[in-house]
């Protein structure tokens, strides 16, 4: 092959890789966790064990919860190794927790695993740890993480309607005797909150089993079952049981809400954000998917993960893909909203999901408009652009075209285009090419594209030009000439997404001061 043949092939293989940022792509992720394994929440009145067998105190996370989280951590960064950056970037990542000691701790041991310190971030070489900011809000204003929350009144009345239903009724009939039988063992009340202390029940014993503690008599097969049967009813009166869309307007549907509006913000920002992280409960994962109409009544088991995945499309559209992991075994299973394909489009994802968004949460619990903050508004992480770029572009702010092509800013939408746009040729060639300067700004910067017709052909100008002066110089022009030429080429390609970086920059500051 000559040397022009080849070379024309590079520049050839050169723009299509530009291109590869026009391919469906994933662009951000939201991720939601229960805490890893536990001791139990409470010990019953008649209790053998009591306290004394879990060394760090009842609810919190044992060793075995740690490793699993970790496990976890480590999962996600296999799985994301392609989208997140191989080492803690903070404007990447936001975390946030419920303020409990068992979910806080969760989220560090997941983090060990997902981001091991990587070259300068090892701070001492005898600990593979790096801390990483995790945020929460006191419990009590915890209305996007913590359910069923307490402080609304509405959700209350609706419980107390359910517990009014036939159906409900029925089951409390047909588990009246047993019910009675275990407060005798348990030395519970059965007033007031029978099903929540038959739970209390259920997972206390839970817990002494799965850590090898001896159970009571009274705790066989067949009553730990029934136990089991009593706790998934409990859990289902609350999400699948009357007034089911009501219900998760007031609980599940204000995180949908916040899942799906941090994304856009991300959008529209242009924010690096990647990813969100929650660390929380399995009531937590028990209301979304309740909210999403995807509860299998199947509890959630510790370091469950609930994945939403946001992809770009071929043309330009955004799509919606969920994954559940519950078998660190296996690879999550792919979640399909009713009504919609896997992945489903993110305009049909919101319409599917608006019957269970609140529009004013204060006022469809019946209380008081809250006067501060709480958890349920957006929570995204906004990171301002970094100043120096900005810095750098300041002079050229006042053209709005280049080369007789006007851009149309208001229809335009950014497209990021990988940066080592100079890297890449040089692999190619095997050498290092000149416009160093160029080229580590180009390193350096995410180079954005816009996508409009006259930047389309802005850049396919270029690229002729690049590829004719490549036939005009290398006929009769040395290897080493030749690829001197090919540098020449990929910098006049260069120098024209350079300035579409500056009319991108400029329509963006343009947006940020209205």
């Amino acid at each position: 092959m000559r040397p022009c043949q080849l070379l024309i092939l590079l520049w050839s293989s050169f723009l299509i890789q530009l291109q590869i940022t026009q391919a469906r792509t994933l662009s951000f992720v939201t991720v939601l966790f229960r805490h890893g394994d536990r001791a139990p929440i409470d010990t019953y009145p008649q209790d053998p064990h009591k306290d004394r067998s879990w060394p760090n105190g009842l609810q919190q996370l044992t060793q075995e919860g740690m490793r699993q989280q970790y496990e976890l951590g480590q999962y996600l960064r296999r799985r994301y190794s392609h989208f997140l950056s191989p080492s803690y970037q903070k404007q990447e990542i936001y975390v946030r927790s419920t303020d409990y000691d068992r979910t806080l701790m969760s989220a560090q041991v997941n983090l060990a695993g997902l981001y091991p310190p990587n070259g300068s971030q090892h701070w001492n070489p005898e600990i593979r740890w790096q801390p990483v900011p995790i945020h929460t809000m006191p419990v009590s204003q915890d209305r996007l993480l913590k359910f069923p929350v307490k402080d609304c009144p509405r959700y209350h009345e609706l419980m107390e309607e359910t517990t009014q239903l036939p159906e409900y009724q029925d089951k409390m009939n047909k588990w009246r005797d047993f019910i009675n039988q275990t407060a005798n063992h348990t030395g519970y009340s059965v007033e007031g909150g029978a099903l929540r202390k038959i739970w209390k029940v259920y997972d206390t014993l839970y817990c002494q089993r799965k850590h090898n503690l001896s159970l009571p008599e009274w705790a066989t097969p067949d009553t730990l079952r029934t136990l089991e049967d009593i706790s998934t009813f409990e859990i289902r009166s609350h999400v699948n049981l009357h007034k089911v869309d009501e219900k998760a307007r007031l609980t599940g549907g204000i995180l949908v809400d916040a899942v799906l509006r941090n994304f856009t913000e991300v959008l529209k920002r242009s924010l690096p954000l990647k990813m969100i992280m929650y660390s929380a409960h399995d009531t937590t994962i028990i209301a979304l998917h309740g909210a999403l109409k995807i509860y299998n009544e199947k509890h959630p088991p510790y370091a469950a993960c609930h994945i939403f995945e946001f992809y770009r499309e071929l043309d330009s559209t955004y799509s919606v893909a969920m994954f559940y992991r519950n078998d660190s075994h296996q690879e999550p299973y792919e979640l399909i909203l009713p009504g919609c394909t896997s992945p489903c489009p993110l305009s049909q994802f919101i319409k599917l999901t608006a019957a269970v968004i609140p529009q004013n949460w204060d006022k469809e619990c019946h209380r008081p408009e809250s006067a501060t903050q709480t958890a349920d508004d957006i929570l995204v992480h906004l990171i301002r652009p970094k100043r120096s770029l900005e810095a750098l572009l300041e002079p050229m702010q006042e053209y709005g075209d280049f080369a007789g092509f006007k851009l149309n800013y208001s229809k335009s939408l950014a497209l990021t285009a990988h940066t080592s746009i100079f890297r890449y040729l040089e692999s190619l060639v095997g050498s290092r090419i000149p416009f160093s300067p160029l080229g580590a700004l180009l390193d350096k910067y995410e180079v954005f594209v816009l996508q409009d017709k006259g930047a389309q052909q802005l850049i396919h100008k270029a690229s002729l030009l690049g590829k004719k002066l490549i036939l005009d110089l290398c006929s009769d022009l040395s290897a080493g000439a030749a690829v001197a030429a090919l540098a020449v080429a990929v910098g006049i390609l260069g120098a024209t997404l350079l300035v579409l970086t500056v009319l991108y920059w400029m329509w963006r500051r343009k947006v940020q001061a209205v």
